[in-house]
């Protein structure tokens, strides 16, 4: 009999035991899903972020090339400038000799 009261308290703390298992169980697997769902959160925040950083690598390149293009234009300009305070000088000179030779003829 003895031996039968044991058996029962065994076979009772094993299913306590059990049931202490079961629930670990249950809280880990709640656990893994909401860690899961935490991951795919995560990987959709990266992938937003990537993608907006693709955008703004694209805008950067596209600066620069505006900034090369008006750098460019800049120097064109700068060069017409030149020939034209070139010219302008060129006339200067014509007008001042066309003044002289008026003076003279009259």
């Amino acid at each position: 009999m003895a031996n039968l009261a044991r058996l029962a308290a065994e076979a009772e703390a094993n299913g306590q035991r059990a049931g202490a298992a079961e629930a670990t169980l249950a809280r880990l697997a709640q656990e893994s899903k909401a860690n899961l769902e935490r991951a795919g959160v995560a990987e959709a925040t990266l992938a937003r972020l990537a993608d907006e950083s693709l955008r703004t690598l694209a805008s950067l390149a596209r600066l620069a090339q505006e900034a090369d293009t008006n750098g460019q234009r800049a120097g064109a300009a700068e060069e017409q400038l030149a020939r034209l305070a070139k010219e302008a000088e060129i006339s200067g000179q014509s007008a001042g000799a066309a003044e002289a030779t008026l003076a003279r003829l009259a």
